[in-house]
């Protein structure tokens, strides 16, 4: 599809956000690393322990619960909005999922949801940039369809060419330069790099397989070597893998296992900071970053 070009304004402003299912908050991670000023950031997630997360890392943030309640009401009360970004629920449309139901079952019809909002959004403004993420591995049927009430195609961005982890996702949207080539002088995260420090862990692999909300077996050998045993990844590991601040995901007394089920519902701020950083060219940033 063709994407319209949109005229850089002659003065910036700060952004306005709309995040739909917003997780723990990657999306305001990847904007504050590009240094853009956030005029207004509005989550809608329904996940008790990701709010809790983002209540304390991100104060500011607007909650504002269940996206199948927003009336076009509440969304134009809060508005207009310069961007509005989402992935919703993988678990019915992974190919991994011997019981997934689609699109049209199940989690898989939350993508409705976002398309119905944004285009509540869309009412309000003359141009809004917008983003839209799944996972590669849905049926080309469900992709099509995406693609179609989207009016937009997807691309493909592996968070292995920015960070040490295997993590291929489609993008949809109108983010300038979204389908860009990356960098060859853009130098990956390395697992290493994530490891802590001075406690003799050691990377046996040069890269870990993409990392997910479903419970994994031990059956295949550990990417950490401490101590000449195989061990797996520490959580604080695992947030540096990433792109977040050790210690992100360790607020109330969170268990490990709650944390790295939030984790693997992420996006890797390293690709989102790759999408969005265009948008430099639109809306007031900071360069100390």
């Amino acid at each position: 599809w063709y994407q319209r070009r949109v005229r850089v304004p002659k003065f910036r402003k700060p952004l306005r956000v709309l995040s739909l299912f917003d997780g723990i908050g990657t999306g305001m991670v990847a904007l504050k690393a590009l240094g853009f000023k956030v005029a207004r950031y509005v989550a809608s997630e329904v996940d008790s322990d990701a709010i809790r997360v983002v209540s304390v890392r991100h104060s500011e943030v607007i909650q504002i619960g269940d996206i199948q309640q927003l009336s076009f009401e509440k969304i134009e009360a809060l508005g207009p909005f310069d961007l509005v970004i989402g992935g919703s629920p993988c678990n019915d449309l992974a190919s991994v999922n011997p019981l997934k139901k689609g699109l049209y079952g199940g989690s898989g019809l939350l993508f409705f949801e976002f398309f119905r909002i944004l285009s509540y959004v869309q009412r309000q403004s003359s141009h809004v940039f917008w983003l839209f993420e799944n996972v590669v591995s849905m049926s080309a049927e469900d992709r099509m369809t995406i693609s179609r009430f989207l009016q937009s195609s997807p691309v493909v961005i592996d968070a292995k060419h920015f960070s040490c982890m295997n993590r291929s996702r489609y993008f949809w949207g109108n983010i300038p330069d979204i389908n860009r080539r990356i960098a060859p002088t853009i130098r990956p995260l390395t697992l290493q790099e994530c490891l802590e420090e001075q406690c003799g862990r050691y990377a046996r692999v040069s890269k870990i397989n993409c990392v997910t909300s479903r419970k994994r077996t031990e059956t295949a050998p550990l990417p950490v070597d401490m101590e000449g045993q195989q061990d797996g990844l520490w959580t604080t590991e695992m947030e540096r893998v990433f792109g977040l601040e050790a210690h992100y995901t360790d607020i109330g007394n969170l268990s490990r296992t709650s944390r790295l089920k939030l984790l693997g519902k992420s996006w890797s701020v390293h690709v989102m900071r790759h999408i969005l950083s265009p948008l430099h060219r639109y809306f007031i940033y900071t360069t100390n970053q």
